[in-house]
C-alpha cells in the first residue's frame, strides 16, 4: 500500500512539472509562428480570422522571452546540479529574462501614458503593408506581461509566495474575459480587453505553467497532494473550469440558430449546469464512500501493525541496545539496555549525541565514512568500542538503519546494538595467544638458523626485549660444582641496566635460596613484586629499579644448564600467558643450544675425520707413486748406466781434451746425474727424509739466480716467439739466513714451481720471486709461545689462479689441469721435497687474480757447516779377475769395457745361473775370482741367490751388488745379508772404483788373519 500511495505520489507531481515545461514551449512556438507570419506577412498567422486583432511583433517577442524563462524556471532546471537546493544557474537565467520582460511592460506603459510612439511595438522591423498606422500593444495587455514577467521574477521567493500565485491568477483572469468575447462575441462585462485570440490563449495556457512552477504551497499544492481535497480538486477543477465554457458555446450557438430565444438560453445555460455537477459531486461521494471504506480498513491494520511493532519494540528492547537518533544524529530515544551497558541515565542521555560514549578508540576516518554510508540512505553494520560513565570500555555490534522521507533523505536512525564485550575479550585473548605463539615460532627459526650458543641466547634475548616487551632480560649458564650462574649474554636494551644490577656479560651470580635455586630446580619462578623479598638477587633487582621477575630455566632432559632473566619495572606486570610463553621460549632456546653443541661436537669430530681421511689418502696416493716409482727405477738405472760409465772414463782423460768438449761431457754427466737422482725421488713423496740425505748450507737467493737462468727459456724465450711477454721481478731480501738442504732437490723444486707460474700466464704476466725471513709461533694456538724463524721463498703469478677445488688437489699426484700436456708430477715432487726438508707449503690462489706458492725452510737454530763431501780416491785397485753377473747385456758391456780399461780381467755372464757355475768352475781352477759384481733384479735366479751361493763356495770373495734399489735398500736395512758393498745404478766410475779398492783391502786383510 505505501509503495502505491509513493508511486501515485510521484505520478501526481510530474503533471506540474510537465504542465510548466509544455506551457513554456507552447507560448515560445507561438511566438516563433507570428514572428513568421510578420516576416512573410501571413495574416492568417497574425490575427486567424481577418475580423480579429493582430498580434504585433513586440507581443509575440515579450511570448517568445516567457516561453523560455518558464522553462528554464521549471523543476527540471531551477535547482543546482549540486543537489544543496539552491536555485542554479539555469533557473537564474530565467529570472533574468522575466525581468527583461518586465522592463519592457513597463516601459511601454509609460510610453502609452505620455503618448509617446517609439516604433517599439514593430520592433522598428516590420510595417503595416497598407500603409496604415501600426497597432499598438494595448494597456492591458502591457500590464499582462508586467504581472506574469513580475510573477516569474518571484517564483522561488518563499517570502513573495502569495504575491506570485496573486499575479498569475490576474492575468489568467483577465485573459479568461478575453477569450470570452470571442466565445460569446460582444464586449467584456467589466472593462474592454482587447486582445488577439492567439493572445488569450497563450495568456491562459502561460498562467497555468507559471502556477505549475510551485507545488509546495497554495492552488498547486493542493492539486499534488494525496489528502481527500487534492484528490476532489484535480477531478472538479478541469470540468469545472472547461463544461461551463463548453455549455454556454454551445447554448449561444444555439439560440442563434433560432431554436430559442434569450430567456430559454438562460434556463438550458443552468439547468445543464446543475446537471453536470451534480452528477460529478455524485460520482465524487461515491468514490470518497469507497476511500473512506478503505480508509477504515487501512486503520483496523494499522491499529494490529502498531500492536505489532510494540511487540517487535518490546522484544527488540528485551535482546538488545536501541537508540534512536534525528538527522543532526541527536538522541531522541534509548532503551533501558542503553543506559545499563552505558552507566548513564535517561535523561543525560536524552538531546545528546554519541559522542558521549565515544571511547577515542575508532578513528574520524571510521565515523566519516559511517556518516556517509547512512547519510546516502544505506544499512551501516559494524562494531563499535565505547566507553561507559565509569570510563570502562565495551563493545557493540551495531545496525543503524535510515529512515527516509518521501524526498529519500534520512528523517531518523535507529541503531540497534548487541553487547559483544565477552565476545571481544575472548577474541583478543585468542589474537594475543596466536601472536605469541607465531612469535614462538619465529623465534625458534630464528633460533635454529644459529649454530652458537651466542647467537642463540642474543636471538632470545633480542626477540623478548622487542616483542614481549621487557625493561631487562638475559641468560646465565648455571655451573652446578661452584652452584653460581654465569651471565653469558645480556640484551642490548639492557646493557645500559646491567652495570647498576653488577649482571653484565661473565658477571658471576650466586644461587641462593631464592628464585635461581627453585629454577635450577627446574621450575618456572615468577615474583609479582619483588620488594619485599629479603634475598640478594631480588633485591639487587629491586634497586635497580625493577619491581616484577620471571626466571625460566634452560633444561633438556631434566638437566638445567642455564637460565633466563626477564624483569619489568612495573609490578604485576606479567600475565599468565606472557608467563607461558617465557616458559616455552626457554625450553625451545635450550634445545636449540642443547643442538648446537652437539652440532659444533659433531662438526669437529667431521672436521677431524675428514682432515685424517685426507691424510690418509695423500699418503696412499704417494706411496703408491714411490711403489710405482721404484718399480720403474731398475730398468731407467739400468738404460742410464752404460752413460755414466763411459762419461766417467772420458772424463778420466779430462786433461788430454778440448776444455769445451769437457764442459759438454761434464755438462752431459750432470744431466744424468739429475735424471737419476729425479727417478730416486719418486719413489719418496711419502717418505720423511732420509738419514743419508746430505745438507749443507744454501745461500737462497744465490739459488733463485740459478732457477732463473735455468728456466729462461721456459718464461722468456719461447713465449717471445709467440709474442707473448712475461715480465720477471725479483724481491730478493738482503742477508738471508741460511738454510739446510739438498741443493739440487730445492733447486728442482722451485724450478717447478716456475714452470707451473709460466704455464698459468698464457697470455702473458708478471712472474714474481720472493725471498725473505718471517717468524711465526710454534703453536698457533697460544700466543705466548716462543716464534720459529722461517725463510720463505715465493714464487708469483698474475695468471688465471685456482677455484678451491683446485686448490685443494693440486698437490695431488697425477692430478692436472693442463690436459694432455700435464703429468700431475711437478706440485706433488714440490711436495715430496717439502716433506723431507720439514718445510712447509703454503697456496694464495683465486680465480682471475694469479697464484702464490710459497715454501718456508726453517732456519736452524745453530749454523750448520758443510758436511765433507767423499773424495773419490784417484788410486785404482790392483789388476783382478773380476765376475760381472747381469741380464742388461749393454750394462754387462759398457761395465766390461770400462773394468778392462782399468786393467781389470773381465767375465760377463747374462744370468744368475750361469754366474754361479763360471764362479765354481774358477774356484776350482788355479785362477779364482777375486770379485763378483751381480745385479739384484733377474729372472729365474736373482742377485740374493747368487750371492748366498757364491758365498757358499768360497765365503772371502767379495761380493758388490749392482742395482737401481742400491739405495733403498740401504735405507730400508733390506740388503741381502752376503753382500759386501751396495751400488746404486747408474754407477759412477768413481764409487766403482773405490767399491773395488774397499773390497781388495777387506780381502787381504782377511787372507792375513
Amino acid at each position: 500500500m505505501q509503495v502505491t500511495r509513493e508511486q501515485t505520489q510521484r505520478g501526481v507531481s510530474l503533471y506540474p512539472e510537465w504542465g510548466s515545461l509544455l506551457g513554456g514551449v507552447f507560448a515560445f512556438l507561438v511566438g516563433m509562428i507570428v514572428m513568421f507570419g510578420w516576416q512573410e506577412n501571413m495574416q492568417v498567422l497574425e490575427r486567424i480570422s481577418p475580423a480579429w486583432p493582430r498580434m504585433i511583433p513586440l507581443t509575440a517577442l515579450l511570448f517568445i522571452i516567457l516561453g523560455v524563462a518558464t522553462v528554464l524556471s521549471s523543476r527540471r532546471f531551477c535547482l543546482s546540479r549540486s543537489g544543496n537546493g539552491k536555485p542554479g544557474g539555469l533557473s537564474r537565467c530565467g529570472q533574468g529574462l522575466a525581468l527583461f520582460v518586465v522592463l519592457v511592460a513597463t516601459a511601454h506603459l509609460i510610453f502609452n501614458a505620455l503618448r509617446i510612439r517609439t516604433g517599439m511595438d514593430s520592433l522598428w522591423l516590420f510595417t503595416i503593408p497598407s500603409g496604415g498606422p501600426f497597432p499598438v500593444m494595448p494597456t492591458v495587455l502591457a500590464t499582462c506581461f508586467l504581472l506574469l514577467g513580475t510573477g516569474l521574477v518571484l517564483v522561488r521567493y518563499r517570502c513573495a509566495f502569495h504575491v506570485f500565485q496573486a499575479l498569475a491568477m490576474l492575468v489568467e483572469l483577465t485573459s479568461l474575459l478575453a477569450l470570452c468575447r470571442y466565445l460569446y462575441g460582444g464586449e467584456t462585462p467589466l472593462f474592454n480587453v482587447q486582445m488577439a485570440f492567439h493572445t488569450a490563449l497563450c495568456f491562459v495556457i502561460l498562467s497555468v505553467a507559471v502556477l505549475c512552477l510551485r507545488t509546495d504551497r497554495g492552488l498547486m499544492a493542493l492539486m499534488v497532494s494525496e489528502t481527500t481535497g487534492g484528490v476532489i480538486a484535480r477531478r472538479l477543477l478541469a470540468p469545472a473550469f472547461l463544461l461551463p465554457l463548453i455549455l454556454g458555446s454551445i447554448t449561444e450557438e444555439l439560440q442563434f440558430m433560432g431554436y430559442y430565444d434569450d430567456e430559454a438560453a438562460h434556463t438550458l445555460f443552468a439547468i445543464s449546469c446543475i446537471v453536470v455537477f451534480t452528477a460529478l459531486v455524485w460520482a465524487q461521494s461515491a468514490i470518497l464512500n469507497r476511500n473512506d471504506l478503505q480508509r477504515l480498513q487501512a486503520e483496523k491494520n494499522f491499529i494490529e501493525s502498531c500492536k505489532l511493532t510494540q511487540a517487535l519494540q518490546h522484544a527488540i528492547d528485551e535482546h538488545g541496545i536501541v537508540a534512536i537518533t534525528d538527522p543532526q544524529g541527536k538522541i531522541i530515544y534509548v532503551n533501558d539496555k542503553f543506559c545499563a551497558i552505558s552507566q548513564y541515565s535517561r535523561q543525560e542521555l536524552l538531546g545528546q549525541d554519541h559522542r558521549i560514549v565515544n571511547s577515542g578508540f575508532h578513528t574520524k576516518e571510521f565515523f566519516r565514512q559511517l556518516w556517509t554510508t547512512i547519510g546516502s540512505g544505506q544499512v551501516w553494520k559494524g562494531e563499535v568500542c565505547n566507553r561507559a560513565k565509569d570510563g570502562s570500555l565495551y563493545w557493540v555490534a551495531t545496525t543503524i538503519v535510515p529512515f527516509l522521507n518521501e524526498t529519500g533523505k534520512p528523517y531518523q536512525y535507529v541503531a540497534i546494538r548487541a553487547d559483544i564485550t565477552e565476545r571481544k575479550r575472548a577474541e583478543e585473548k585468542i589474537r594475543h595467544q596466536l601472536e605469541r605463539l607465531s612469535l614462538l615460532h619465529h623465534i625458534t627459526r630464528a633460533i635454529g638458523e644459529r649454530q652458537d650458543l651466542r647467537s642463540i641466547f642474543q636471538v632470545a634475548v633480542g626477540s623478548v626485549e622487542d616483542q614481549l616487551p621487557a625493561d631487562f632480560c638475559c641468560i646465565g649458564m648455571f655451573d652446578p660444582l661452584v652452584n653460581e650462574v654465569t651471565i653469558s649474554c645480556v640484551g642490548i636494551r639492557s646493557m645500559e641496566l646491567a652495570p647498576e644490577l653488577a649482571m653484565t656479560e661473565q658477571a658471576r651470580v650466586p644461587i641462593d635460596n631464592n628464585g635461581l635455586s627453585r629454577c635450577v630446580r627446574g621450575h618456572l619462578v615468577y615474583e609479582p613484586d619483588i620488594e619485599k623479598i629479603e634475598f640478594a638477587f631480588p633485591q639487587r633487582l629491586f634497586r635497580g629499579g625493577l619491581r616484577s621477575l620471571v626466571v625460566a630455566p634452560l633444561q633438556v632432559e631434566s638437566h638445567v644448564f642455564g637460565v633466563m632473566i626477564v624483569a619489568r619495572r612495573k609490578p604485576s606486570s606479567f600475565s599468565s600467558g606472557e608467563c607461558e610463553f617465557l616458559k616455552q621460549l626457554s625450553e625451545h632456546a635450550a634445545l636449540a643450544a642443547h643442538q648446537a653443541q652437539l652440532n659444533q661436537a659433531l662438526q669437529k669430530a667431521y672436521d677431524d675425520l675428514r682432515q685424517s681421511q685426507q691424510t690418509v689418502m695423500q699418503q696412499e696416493r704417494l706411496r703408491a707413486l714411490g711403489q710405482m716409482a721404484s718399480g720403474i727405477a731398475h730398468d731407467i738405472n739400468n738404460a742410464l748406466s752404460p752413460a755414466m760409465l763411459y762419461l766417467g772414463a772420458l772424463l778420466d782423460d779430462a786433461d788430454q781434451l778440448d776444455p769445451q768438449i769437457r764442459d759438454y761431457l761434464e755438462t752431459t754427466q750432470q744431466a744424468v746425474e739429475d735424471v737419476a737422482a729425479t727417478v730416486a725421488r719418486m719413489r719418496e713423496f711419502y717418505r720423511p727424509r732420509e738419514l743419508q740425505l746430505v745438507l749443507v748450507p744454501l745461500d737462497v737467493n744465490r739459488m733463485v739466480k740459478q732457477v732463473i737462468d735455468l728456466t729462461r727459456a721456459r718464461w722468456n724465450d719461447m713465449p717471445l716467439e709467440n709474442g707473448i711477454v712475461i715480465k720477471l721481478k725479483t724481491e730478493l731480501e738482503e742477508q738471508l739466513p741460511a738454510v739446510v738442504g739438498a741443493e739440487n732437490e730445492i733447486r728442482e723444486a722451485l724450478i717447478n714451481l716456475v714452470f707451473n707460474a709460466a704455464d698459468a700466464m698464457p697470455h702473458g704476466g708478471t712472474l714474481t720471486l720472493r725471498t725473505r725471513a718471517v717468524s711465526k709461533p710454534i703453536d698457533a694456538g697460544v700466543a705466548d709461545l716462543r716464534e720459529r724463524r722461517f725463510v720463505s721463498v715465493e714464487v708469483c703469478d698474475t695468471g688465471t689462479g685456482m677455484d678451491a677445488e683446485t686448490k685443494s688437489r693440486c698437490l695431488e699426484p697425477f692430478y692436472t689441469t693442463k690436459g694432455e700436456r700435464g703429468t700431475g708430477l711437478g706440485l706433488a715432487m714440490v711436495y715430496g721435497v717439502a716433506q723431507r726438508h720439514c718445510a712447509e707449503v703454503e697456496i694464495d690462489s683465486e680465480v682471475g687474480f694469479g697464484s702464490t706458492f710459497r715454501m718456508n725452510f726453517p732456519i736452524p737454530d745453530e749454523p750448520v757447516s758443510a758436511a765433507p763431501r767423499k773424495k773419490v780416491s784417484a788410486q785404482r785397485a790392483m789388476r783382478l779377475r773380476i765376475l760381472v753377473v747381469d741380464d742388461d747385456p749393454v750394462l754387462l758391456k759398457s761395465l766390461t769395457d770400462t773394468l778392462e780399461a782399468d786393467g781389470h780381467f773381465v767375465r760377463a755372464v747374462n744370468n744368475g745361473q750361469s754366474g754361479i757355475e763360471a764362479f765354481r768352475e774358477a774356484s776350482g781352477g788355479k785362477e779364482p775370482f777375486s770379485v763378483v759384481i751381480t745385479d739384484l733384479g733377474m729372472p729365474y735366479i736373482d742377485g740374493r741367490k747368487v750371492s748366498s751361493s757364491i758365498k757358499e763356495i768360497s765365503s772371502s770373495t767379495p761380493i758388490i751388488l749392482l742395482t737401481g734399489w742400491g739405495e733403498r735398500l740401504v735405507v730400508d736395512g733390506d740388503a741381502p745379508l752376503h753382500i759386501d758393498h751396495v751400488l746404486s745404478k747408474p754407477p759412477k766410475l768413481g764409487e766403482l772404483r773405490e767399491a773395488l779398492l774397499e773390497c781388495c783391502e777387506k780381502r787381504v786383510e782377511v787372507t792375513a788373519a
